[in-house]
Protein backbone atom coordinates (compact mmCIF):
# COMPACT_ATOMS: atom_id res chain seq x y z
CA UNK A 1 0.00 0.00 0.00
CA UNK A 2 2.92 2.32 0.67
CA UNK A 3 3.92 2.13 -3.01
CA UNK A 4 0.39 2.98 -4.15
CA UNK A 5 0.21 5.96 -1.80
CA UNK A 6 3.56 7.20 -3.10
CA UNK A 7 2.37 6.88 -6.72
CA UNK A 8 -0.79 8.83 -5.88
CA UNK A 9 1.21 11.55 -4.11
CA UNK A 10 3.54 11.81 -7.10
CA UNK A 11 0.57 11.88 -9.48
CA UNK A 12 -0.97 14.74 -7.52
CA UNK A 13 2.05 16.75 -6.47
CA UNK A 14 5.02 15.69 -8.60
CA UNK A 15 6.66 17.62 -11.43
CA UNK A 16 5.29 15.04 -13.88
CA UNK A 17 2.03 14.58 -12.01
CA UNK A 18 -1.37 15.03 -13.60
CA UNK A 19 -2.02 18.62 -12.44
CA UNK A 20 1.40 19.71 -13.73
CA UNK A 21 0.87 17.98 -17.06
CA UNK A 22 -2.59 19.50 -17.38
CA UNK A 23 -1.18 22.95 -16.59
CA UNK A 24 1.27 22.49 -19.49
CA UNK A 25 -1.45 21.16 -21.79
CA UNK A 26 0.13 17.71 -22.02
CA UNK A 27 -1.92 14.51 -22.20
CA UNK A 28 -0.42 11.93 -19.81
CA UNK A 29 -1.79 9.09 -21.92
CA UNK A 30 -4.61 6.63 -21.43
CA UNK A 31 -2.42 4.09 -19.59
CA UNK A 32 -1.29 6.69 -17.04
CA UNK A 33 -4.90 7.58 -16.20
CA UNK A 34 -5.94 3.92 -16.06
CA UNK A 35 -3.09 3.14 -13.63
CA UNK A 36 -4.03 6.14 -11.50
CA UNK A 37 -7.68 5.02 -11.43
CA UNK A 38 -6.56 1.55 -10.35
CA UNK A 39 -4.38 3.04 -7.61
CA UNK A 40 -7.23 5.22 -6.39
CA UNK A 41 -9.56 2.22 -6.24
CA UNK A 42 -6.95 0.22 -4.30
CA UNK A 43 -6.54 3.14 -1.89
CA UNK A 44 -10.31 3.33 -1.48
CA UNK A 45 -10.48 -0.39 -0.65
CA UNK A 46 -7.62 -0.10 1.81
CA UNK A 47 -9.04 2.95 3.58
CA UNK A 48 -12.54 1.58 4.19
CA UNK A 49 -11.71 0.93 7.83
CA UNK A 50 -9.59 4.05 8.31
CA UNK A 51 -10.88 7.39 9.48
CA UNK A 52 -7.91 9.56 8.55
CA UNK A 53 -5.52 10.48 5.74
CA UNK A 54 -2.18 12.23 5.89
CA UNK A 55 -2.21 15.88 4.87
CA UNK A 56 0.14 15.15 1.97
CA UNK A 57 -2.05 12.36 0.59
CA UNK A 58 -5.18 14.46 1.12
CA UNK A 59 -3.68 17.38 -0.77
CA UNK A 60 -2.51 15.10 -3.60
CA UNK A 61 -6.04 13.70 -3.89
CA UNK A 62 -7.48 17.20 -3.94
CA UNK A 63 -5.07 18.22 -6.73
CA UNK A 64 -5.93 15.12 -8.78
CA UNK A 65 -9.65 15.68 -8.37
CA UNK A 66 -9.69 19.45 -8.86
CA UNK A 67 -7.04 20.87 -11.17
CA UNK A 68 -6.91 18.65 -14.28
CA UNK A 69 -10.43 19.48 -15.49
CA UNK A 70 -9.88 23.20 -14.94
CA UNK A 71 -6.51 23.20 -16.69
CA UNK A 72 -7.55 21.06 -19.67
CA UNK A 73 -10.72 23.11 -20.09
CA UNK A 74 -8.65 26.29 -20.21
CA UNK A 75 -6.47 24.75 -22.94
CA UNK A 76 -9.56 23.69 -24.88
CA UNK A 77 -10.95 27.23 -24.59
CA UNK A 78 -7.69 28.41 -26.20
CA UNK A 79 -8.18 26.02 -29.12
CA UNK A 80 -6.14 23.01 -27.97
CA UNK A 81 -7.40 19.56 -28.84
CA UNK A 82 -6.96 16.36 -26.90
CA UNK A 83 -7.92 12.74 -27.48
CA UNK A 84 -11.66 12.28 -27.25
CA UNK A 85 -11.76 10.30 -24.00
CA UNK A 86 -9.38 12.43 -21.92
CA UNK A 87 -12.00 14.65 -20.30
CA UNK A 88 -15.03 12.43 -20.74
CA UNK A 89 -14.78 9.87 -19.25
CA UNK A 90 -11.21 9.72 -17.87
CA UNK A 91 -10.89 13.02 -15.97
CA UNK A 92 -14.48 12.68 -14.78
CA UNK A 93 -13.71 9.14 -13.54
CA UNK A 94 -10.72 10.47 -11.60
CA UNK A 95 -12.90 13.13 -9.98
CA UNK A 96 -15.42 10.48 -8.95
CA UNK A 97 -12.69 8.19 -7.60
CA UNK A 98 -11.29 10.98 -5.43
CA UNK A 99 -14.76 11.89 -4.19
CA UNK A 100 -15.35 8.20 -3.43
CA UNK A 101 -12.31 8.12 -1.16
CA UNK A 102 -13.55 11.14 0.78
CA UNK A 103 -17.17 10.00 1.10
CA UNK A 104 -16.28 6.32 1.76
CA UNK A 105 -18.62 5.05 -0.95
CA UNK A 106 -17.45 4.00 -4.40
CA UNK A 107 -19.18 6.19 -6.98
CA UNK A 108 -19.42 5.13 -10.62
CA UNK A 109 -19.24 7.68 -13.40
CA UNK A 110 -22.11 7.33 -15.85
CA UNK A 111 -21.85 9.35 -19.02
Amino acid sequence: MKEIKERIINAGLGEKGLPALARMGEDPGKEYIEQLLSDLHSLFQNLKSSSSLSKELSYALYCIGHYPYIEYSAWIDKGATFRGDLIDPQIFQLEMAVESIFCNEWLEYVN
